[in-house]
């Protein structure tokens, strides 16, 4: 798993925690024994929270709160995580292993 360079075409491995951390703990998490147990109450909570909330007002708060977690939460792990790929490389679309 990695990139492929533009002017060699070889591949550069990634990073170690984006190569084997993050696939390794998805796998970990959706294989727990206790997910189907636990995935559809979760769910039915959330749905019953909304319905009691009002699934207008829900939509209203996740899209004016969308923004600011962006900011706060998914910009920093973007740069963390892919930090070894440079924003100023002639095709950008070659990294297809994000």
């Amino acid at each position: 798993t990695g990139d492929i360079d533009v002017d060699t075409h070889a591949i550069i491995p990634k990073p170690f925690f984006t190569r084997c951390i993050i696939p390794g703990t998805l796998v970990q998490i959706l294989d727990h024994p206790t997910l189907p147990d636990l995935l559809p109450g979760l769910l039915k909570s959330t749905i019953q929270l909304s319905s009691s909330i009002g699934y207008s007002r829900c939509i209203r708060w996740i899209l004016a709160l969308m923004p600011a977690m962006k900011i706060v939460m998914v910009d920093p792990m973007i740069g963390f995580f892919f930090e070894h790929i440079k924003e100023d490389e002639e095709d950008f679309f070659i990294h297809y292993a994000e």
